[in-house]
């Protein structure tokens, strides 16, 4: 039988995983959940048992010499670590893979996703997820501006189309909360387009789609620092109102930057009362938006749903 296509030193995977958890390895390869995985006794094995992740899977170092030669100390030494690094987690309900998958999860970055979940929503973004960054603004050096960015735990997808973007939260939000994710919205951007362009709304807004490893949008608002500084409103004061709002009304937050957030009621609200409100606690949501409390008002009777900008 034709061994497989591994070269000297790579690594292998016993399962779903991705290259990220392995760092230091150029050549990988990685097992689909339907090869069984009696051929990778193809591969001579050259090493230990690398390292479990969480006990879901199993790296072994590899080198391509004769397939079958050292057959006798492949079943050892997958023995040895199946013992040694803690026994993976098998599904009996998959009869094409004879080992069955090994993990319905996939670890990106520091956070633990359901696998199918990933799958679906890198499909609709047409792209998969980078390490999430969380931006406290921008400082500036010889005239350029350099971005205050961290890598925190979580992933991201750049510059979705705010339709994708939106079709990706409502498909996916509740859904994630069960497995301890918050999917939101955030870094929100614009075609590189006109004044006029931009005033009359012909152009085209994206954001970057951000999973968190906590599904409590507050430790997420709090992280991200989200405020209204220019008008003395701090962190917590944000913190306060929205939980002020939710025990009212219900609210799913879609939407954090640090000097922005989005969400929308679940209950239907005082539209008259709550506009005020909402231009009270963040004037430019009319100032540098809507520009009349008619249109504002006309807007949180459609949608029910709201959006705070401090300029």
């Amino acid at each position: 039988m034709k061994a497989f296509p591994v070269k000297p030193g790579g690594l292998f995977y016993l399962g779903q995983a991705s290259p990220q958890h392995a760092p230091g390895f150029n050549n990988t390869f990685h097992r689909p959940s339907t090869l069984p995985v009696r051929m990778v006794g193809q591969a001579d094995i050259a090493g230990a048992c690398y390292k479990p992740l969480n006990s879901s899977y199993i790296y072994l170092n590899i080198t391509q010499k004769d397939p079958m030669k050292k057959l006798p100390l492949f079943i050892l030494m997958i023995s040895f670590c199946w013992i040694s690094c803690g026994k993976t987690t098998r599904s009996q309900n998959n009869s094409n893979d004879p080992v069955g998958p090994i993990s319905k999860d996939t670890s990106l970055f520091g956070l633990t996703i359901p696998k199918d979940y990933l799958d679906e929503l890198n499909s609709v973004a047409g792209k998969s997820p980078q390490q999430l960054r969380i931006n406290y603004g921008s400082s500036y050096e010889n005239g350029k501006e350099i971005p205050n960015d961290s890598l925190i735990n979580g992933i991201e997808w750049f510059k979705l189309s705010e339709k994708d973007a939106d079709k990706m939260i409502d498909r996916f939000q509740k859904k994630l909360i069960g497995a301890n994710i918050y999917l939101f919205k955030k870094n929100i951007g614009f075609d590189d387009v006109s004044f006029d362009e931009l005033s009359n709304g012909t152009y085209e807004t994206y954001y970057d789609l951000a999973a968190y490893p906590d599904d409590d949008v507050y430790t997420i608002i709090q992280l991200w620092d989200v405020n209204g500084i220019n008008y003395d409103i701090e962190n917590e004061d944000v913190i306060k109102k929205i939980k002020e709002w939710d025990e009212k009304y219900g609210i799913e937050i879609n939407t954090i930057d640090m000097d922005r957030i989005h969400g929308k009621f679940r209950q239907k609200i005082p539209v008259k009362e709550m506009a005020k409100e909402i231009y009270a606690f963040c004037p430019d949501v009319i100032d540098q938006g809507y520009g009349s409390m008619e249109e504002f008002q006309k807007d949180l009777e459609n949608t029910n749903a709201f959006w705070m900008w401090w300029d």
